[in-house]
């Protein structure tokens, strides 16, 4: 609770109150990705950001940090990698080109399905998991 706290006195602080909006939890992301633009995720530690297989999802392209694993990029050329030793101009060049970028936005996500990122797909191999593991007992 003390960083919601800490970023929403930091934003006052820094004048952004009209920029910035703090939405809570919400079940409606999806939705809210397909108003995005680009989506930047310059993290210093993840393990498989799935936060970032759902911005492909929404065919938004995504700038990350050469820190998150290559295994998230889903093929489907919207992902770019940038260290975050570059300059902070770098990383908004980067994000420009990415924003004026020509994107068909009811790109297929078969790329998505092949990869078993859908229900069904996620479905079968949960049930076939515990079924194997039933069968061992």
């Amino acid at each position: 609770m003390w960083l919601i706290t800490f970023l929403h006195n930091y934003i006052d602080l820094i004048g952004m109150n009209d920029n910035v909006k703090f939405l809570g939890v919400r079940d409606d992301v999806n939705e809210l990705m397909m108003a995005f633009d680009v989506f930047l995720f310059p993290s210093l530690y993840e393990g498989f950001p799935v936060a970032v297989v759902e911005a492909q999802a929404a065919t938004l392209p995504c700038i990350l940090s050469d820190n998150i694993t290559k295994d998230v990029d889903m093929g489907m050329g919207l992902v770019d990698f940038v260290s975050l030793e570059k300059s902070p101009k770098y990383w908004a060049e980067v994000v420009f080109n990415a924003f004026h970028k020509e994107i068909d936005r009811n790109m297929s996500i078969n790329k998505l399905i092949e990869r078993g990122y859908d229900s069904q797909s996620t479905a079968d191999w949960l049930e076939n998991f515990y079924l194997v593991q039933g069968n061992k007992e």
